[in-house]
């Protein structure tokens, strides 16, 4: 009994770990998603500061 009981304990333990592991698997992925955003948002904000100063910006303007 007592060697079952003990079984059954660490056998929760371990799906625990394992929900945990999911769990922060699960936040890890949203956190690289939102890194990535904010990569290209800065690339393209920088890219339109470069365009603008250049002044391509008022000449696609007048192409479209």
């Amino acid at each position: 009994m007592i060697m079952e009981e003990r079984v059954n304990r660490v056998e929760n333990q371990v799906a625990r770990v394992f929900s945990d592991i999911k769990s922060i698997e699960k936040r890890m992925t949203r956190i690289e998603q939102s890194a990535i955003q904010i990569k290209y948002s800065v690339f393209g904000a920088v890219g339109f500061f470069l365009l603008s100063q250049i002044g391509l910006v008022d000449f696609m303007k007048v192409m479209i």
